[in-house]
């Protein structure tokens, strides 16, 4: 079923790109008829929301005849014989997207500027709308989205729309497989792999959720409560990794002058830091996380050049792992 939903969208794009002036239901039902597709108009109606969430889609409907014509946004303006309109779309997404990932970030943002004047402000509206689903943290790599989750645009189509999904979970610490029904509100990116960060009803908790584990995904009817998705934000609102945590920690960790400026140039806006440099080009940095486990584990690649300072729990259990290590290698 999720194989013919994804090829009928594509059949769908395809009319919309080759019908300047838009497609009727009867139309499209009548073209996916001749490829072997049966559909309601019901179900129609809900491919075109569905693409209107990522396309800049236009919805007219007769006063007389009462029937809907849908059509491509016509203020996105084409280059002869450089882009189309989606290629125009996906440029302009994918660098709002991954900005901080770019190699020449300066020029980016320049073509970016030229991109969004071929862009309406509706679009442009919508792709802020889910830009903001899609947190990536600047720290971490994408290679995980060039090999994405087969429900990637269904989970996407959803948290815009904030409907519920229901999906079949393997959780490996577990060693098990459930079905949960969630409320999915925002993905992030950590070590190369893609998560979901959500609400579930079943922990009625927030949970996170990785898409490799996911083999079964089916969208439902049911919309999340806005309090729900609030509740989701906040509680991965000091996230480092993957983890969020209701009790976040304010940690402090001191750096050799070594990396000190290195460690400075990285993005830690989000974890509301603080910055005491020091006479000898040392630096002490403070920030909130809510998974102390997840910095500490990326602080491992700064041995003798790092020290936890605070809070005394934190820095124990960070001297328990250098020392475990110690011992693993006969150092002690």
């Amino acid at each position: 079923m999720r194989d013919e939903a994804y090829l009928r969208k594509q059949r769908i794009i395809h009319l919309l790109l080759t019908n300047h002036y838009g497609v009727t239901y009867e139309e499209v039902r009548h073209h996916l008829h001749q490829d072997g597709f049966e559909v309601s108009t019901r179900t129609l109606y809900r491919d075109f929301k569905a693409l209107q969430t990522h396309l800049p889609l236009l919805q007219d409907t007769d006063k007389a005849t009462r029937q809907t014509r849908w059509r491509i946004d016509p203020e996105m303006k084409r280059v002869p014989g450089v882009f189309t309109d989606l290629e125009w779309l996906a440029l302009w997404c994918n660098g709002r997207f991954f900005l901080q990932q770019a190699v020449f970030p300066t020029t980016t943002r320049q073509a970016l500027a030229k991109i969004e004047e071929r862009l309406s402000p509706e679009t442009i509206q919508r792709i802020n709308r889910l830009s903001e689903q899609l947190l990536t943290h600047p720290r971490v790599t994408h290679t995980s989205l060039e090999h994405p989750s087969p429900f990637l645009p269904e989970l996407i189509d959803a948290m815009t729309q904030n409907r519920c999904v229901q999906i079949r979970y393997f959780n490996t610490r577990q060693n098990e497989t459930k079905i949960h029904k969630v409320a999915p509100v925002r993905l992030c990116t950590f070590n190369d792999s893609l998560y979901l960060w959500a609400y579930s009803y079943r922990r009625e908790a927030p949970r996170t959720f990785s898409l490799a584990n996911i083999d079964q995904f089916q969208p439902l009817d049911e919309k999340s409560d806005a309090e729900i998705r609030a509740q989701v934000n906040q509680f991965y609102a000091y996230a480092f990794g993957m983890l969020g945590s209701a009790d976040p920690v304010r940690l402090s960790i001191k750096f050799d002058a070594t990396v000190a400026t290195h460690i400075r140039c990285r993005n830690w806006s989000r974890l509301d830091p603080e910055f005491q440099d020091h006479n000898d080009g040392s630096m002490t940095l403070t920030v909130t996380v809510a998974v102390p486990e997840e910095l500490c584990n990326w602080l491992r690649k700064y041995d003798g050049y790092a020290e936890v300072l605070e809070p005394l729990s934190v820095r124990e259990a960070f001297i328990a792992r250098i020392r475990q290590s110690a011992e693993r290698y006969q150092l002690l």
